[in-house]
């Protein structure tokens, strides 16, 4: 747009008549308009203050416009000066030109003229503005050019289209070739992310577009690759460059290469929460994560258990032997135990020769103890050489249970520290728990739980029978066969005691097989000795149902080498032990039903099977527990219960037993309600093999 005012106008003209009629032209043109009736006055008004134009008559007394042109040129050479005259004189004409002075302007002034040189003076103003700017913009362009090159970042200045309008060198550096398109004017994300068009996924948002929205300062971290295809952090800034009057004419941004930096706040913080010999969590982060583990524990009601693990004798390797030997210990031993531990759980070094294991959620007691016994097992067998040498590594282990031991991550660690401590003391290379009962029953189970493993090779299980009865007819029709255990040096053990062990270590198939091969071959032999046992019922366990494949063979197997008939023998059941894999379970019971097999569910009223679950079962007999027996002469509701199994089996034309018989009375309210098949001591205390023959068998 062409100016078409001034700020300020003002006339020098010696005629003051004229001032009048100038002022009348000219204040279409200003309006602020000024007179003075020579040089000299004049001059004294510019000391006042400044005008955009002056309009100078040429002849004037005291001063005529040619000085005071020269003394206004002096102070401002760019000040707008047009000469009024009404003379054709050519030295002072020249004279004015030389001075560049802005135009010409001839006496009488006529109005039509006026407007058109103050039209052309304007036009020229516009131009003259137009190259002032123009060598303002060169110039700040050129001293923000001298002044990003000499920064050592990569530093753009990119204008609302992404287009780079300067850089400095380091950001020259960064540019490729492949993606530029214009190498003089490329685009900002062709230069730093070497991609053809603008960042639009959430790793890359485009943050130029951000700021100018906001017109804010704004910065990122942004993960790219160099024209070497490396990878790299770079934190991006992007602020807007103002004029003086506070508009955005463009933005500047500026790359800064973090990815050292980042490298190494990431390693400060490894360093903070891990150990750097073994990798494992320190002492710090393990506390974390035991807080952490107490406040689920909290609402979820877990228990958790820590275990500190200290190596003995570390010190005395170190001295012998030099530290290097003593962290090649360490970091082995280390790998030993994370080899061991389940995922969930956690292992830290705490210190020199110390680890610590937090097992979360621990449903078993004496799960730290098998764990430990686990990592023993490792360093037993393990060894490391040492000038030709083979070091044995051992270590004492304490143990902490959460809550009983302490509901604080600084109660757990205290006691479980003078648990370790007490480990020490007790001859090293063991273990003990906070609680010195918890200490000796663990003691105990770990001596049952090792020498079970050795009981069926020394041939320390036997076999013993509890025959049943008919108590309508006062008959023998049959025995349950039950194990005892006589350990060397404790002598009889409990069932309830040893089995746990045998399921937990594995054993329990092995041994349940063994059972049914022994009584396989011993029922055949009876039966061939023209003995009558009766219906010999075998207990078969849930880990025996659970390897469906290998039992039904293994089973198959055994009745054909004994030559037994499986209609002489009775497998039960118990009735929990159906619940976990229902379908699988009641689909190995009819492959054991079509061999032939009476089968019975044990301990019936205990395992919370449906009618539907039963009705559904391949089952010849119900089994009622004891615990219902036991109350059927004084208990209402085991009134209740009991007669409603009964009833529920003559219902599905199902036979019916009780177990653990002990009185008359029992016996007669049994009989009262139609259950006549009796198991207990009423009748008979469970006897051998041999007492079983004797009193029994050749008796019948």
């Amino acid at each position: 747009m062409i100016k078409n005012k001034f700020n300020s106008i003002l006339v020098v003209e010696d005629e003051t008549k004229l001032h009048e009629s100038l002022g009348e032209i000219l204040r279409y043109y200003s309006d602020s308009i000024d007179f003075a009736s020579n040089g000299i006055e004049a001059l004294e008004l510019l000391q006042k203050r400044s005008f955009e134009l002056i309009i100078s008559d040429m002849q004037m007394p005291k001063m005529n416009g040619l000085e005071l042109c020269k003394k206004v040129k002096e102070i401002d050479p760019n000040q707008y000066f047009i000469f009024l005259t009404a003379f054709n004189d050519n030295a002072m004409l020249h004279e004015a030109i030389r001075l560049h002075v802005t135009g010409f302007l001839i006496k009488p002034l006529i109005v039509k003229e006026l407007q058109e040189e103050f039209k052309n003076i304007f036009e020229q103003i516009k131009m003259q503005n137009i190259s002032k700017e123009k060598d303002l913009i060169e110039e700040k362009y050129q001293n923000l050019q001298n002044i990003i090159d000499g920064v050592i970042d990569p530093i753009r200045v990119i204008d609302e289209n992404f287009t780079i309008m300067l850089m400095n060198e380091a950001s020259k550096k960064q540019m490729g070739i492949e993606y530029i398109k214009d190498k003089k004017y490329p685009k900002c994300y062709e230069v730093l992310h070497q991609i053809e068009y603008p960042c639009s996924t959430q790793n890359h948002v485009c943050l130029l577009e951000s700021v100018i929205k906001t017109q804010k300062i704004s910065s990122v971290l942004h993960e790219d690759k160099d024209k070497n295809n490396i990878k790299t952090l770079e934190q991006i800034t992007i602020s807007p460059l103002k004029n003086k009057n506070g508009e955005v004419y463009a933005y500047l941004e500026h790359c800064s290469d973090v990815t050292e930096l980042i490298q190494t706040q990431e390693k400060l913080q490894y360093e903070k929460h891990y150990d750097s010999l073994t990798n494992l969590p320190n002492r710090e982060k393990f506390i974390k994560q035991l807080q952490e583990s107490i406040d689920l524990s909290e609402h979820h009601d877990f228990v958790n258990c820590i275990i500190l693990l200290n190596i003995d004798d570390l010190k005395i390797v170190n001295e012998s032997f030099g530290h290097t030997v003593g962290d090649e210990i360490i970091k082995n031993f280390a790998l030993w135990v994370q080899g061991i531990i389940k995922k969930e759980d956690s292992i830290a070094r705490i210190g020199g020769d110390s680890f610590a294991i937090l097992l979360h959620n621990v449903v078993d007691k004496m799960a730290p103890v098998r764990l430990i016994k686990e990592i023993q097992e490792k360093t037993n067998n393990s060894s490391i050489e040492v000038m030709f040498n083979d070091l044995e590594i051992c270590f004492s282990a304490g143990i902490a249970i959460y809550p009983d031991d302490g509901i604080t991550t600084t109660a757990l660690f205290k006691n479980a520290d003078s648990a370790m401590h007490n480990a020490k003391k007790s001859g090293k290379n063991t273990f003990c728990f906070y609680t010195q009962d918890l200490t000796q029953k663990a003691l105990d189970k770990l001596i049952l739980e090792s020498n079970i493993k050795k009981a069926l090779k020394k041939d320390e299980f036997s076999l013993y029978f509890q025959p049943q009865y008919n108590s309508k007819k006062d008959t023998f029709i049959g025995m349950e066969v039950l194990i005892r255990w006589k350990e060397s040096k404790l002598g009889i053990i409990s069932p309830d005691k040893f089995i746990p062990y045998l399921e937990y270590s594995g054993l329990i198939s092995e041994v349940g097989n063994w059972i049914l091969e022994t009584i396989f071959y011993t029922v055949a032999s009876w039966k061939k000795q023209g003995l009558n046992p009766g219906k010999v019922s075998v207990n078969v366990s849930l880990y025996q149902l659970k390897e469906s494949e290998t039992f039904i063979k293994n089973i198959t197997n055994l009745l054909e080498k004994s030559q037994c008939d499986p209609n002489w023998i009775g497998l039960e059941i118990t009735e929990s032990s159906m619940m976990g894999n229902f379908d699988k379970t009641i689909s190995t019971l009819k492959k054991l039903k079509d061999l032939g097999f009476y089968l019975l569910i044990d301990d019936f009223g205990t395992g919370y099977s449906s009618l539907s679950h039963l009705k559904n079962m391949p089952i010849d007999k119900l089994k009622i527990d004891k615990s219902f027996v036991d109350g059927v002469t004084f208990d209402k509701d085991d009134q209740v219960i009991a007669k409603t199994i009964i009833d529920l089996a003559h219902n599905l034309n199902l036979d019916v037993i009780a177990e653990g018989v002990e009185t008359k009375e029992q016996i007669e309210f049994l009989k009262d309600h139609g259950c006549y098949d009796i198991q207990g001591f009423y009748y008979s205390k469970p006897l051998s093999q041999e007492c079983v023959e004797k009193t029994i068998l050749h008796k019948g």
